[in-house]
């Protein structure tokens, strides 16, 4: 699972949505986490908010996620909160204008099915 984009205050985050399975040979029970950055973003840090979703749209709560399961490159991901299916951050670019990258690595977190 990987966003990625140009981030500017002036400009839009643009964002690659993807799908992990956190139960290994589950299909059923694959999950998606739902990225949203605020666009355009006008400010610094950025904020991005995370939902895990089941294949059929619906929430699901998750355990196990942790700030450390983010992979951000040209930036700093900070003030990390969130329990069950939501969780929120920001992220601090390292320069402006700046190429952010942000990935979730599968098996990040658990489904609770």
């Amino acid at each position: 699972m990987e966003i990625s984009g140009i981030v500017r205050p002036a400009l839009a985050l643009s964002l690659l949505f993807g799908s992990l399975h956190f139960a290994p040979g589950a299909m059923a029970d694959a999950v998606r986490p739902v990225i949203t950055a605020t666009s355009p973003t006008y400010a610094y840090p950025i904020p991005v908010e995370v939902v895990f979703k089941k294949d059929d749209d619906s929430n699901v709560s998750v355990t196990g996620f942790v700030l450390s399961d983010l992979n951000v490159t040209n930036g700093t991901p900070l003030d990390f909160n969130g329990t069950g299916h939501s969780y929120s951050f920001n992220i601090e670019p390292a320069t402006d204008p700046a190429f952010v990258t942000i990935s979730i690595a599968s098996g990040a977190a658990l489904g609770d099915g």
